[in-house]
């Protein structure tokens, strides 16, 4: 029943995680109202594939710790999230040309 339950208080907290819009690269421990230790890491991967795109791979790492019989158990969750790169409209993009909005059939 234990495992039970941090299981879906790991899954649900990943859940949380990843809808989080300000989501970035980090890493820290919460404490749970079970008292059980949750170990969090958040982390940019696959750059060099998504170079090119406009989007980023963060991968969101969850260890859920917790006693049971007098042993430390745990479980360790692992997603990926999709998220978009600052913006480009916001910086001079590399193919517009000086003075011009990059919108297109305004003449």
């Amino acid at each position: 029943e234990r495992f039970f339950n941090a299981a879906v208080a790991a899954e649900s907290r990943l859940k949380e995680l990843a809808a989080d819009e300000r989501l970035a690269e980090n890493a820290w421990t919460e404490t749970d109202a079970a008292g059980r230790r949750i170990f969090i890491s958040v982390r940019e991967i696959l750059q060099d594939r998504t170079e090119p795109l406009r989007l980023k791979l963060l991968e969101i790492n969850l260890s859920i710790y917790w006693m049971s019989g007098g042993r430390e158990k745990n479980i360790a969750l692992k997603t990926v999230k999709a998220v978009k790169k600052p913006d480009l409209d916001q910086e001079q993009r590399p193919w517009d040309e000086p003075g011009q909005s990059g919108t297109y059939g305004d003449a």
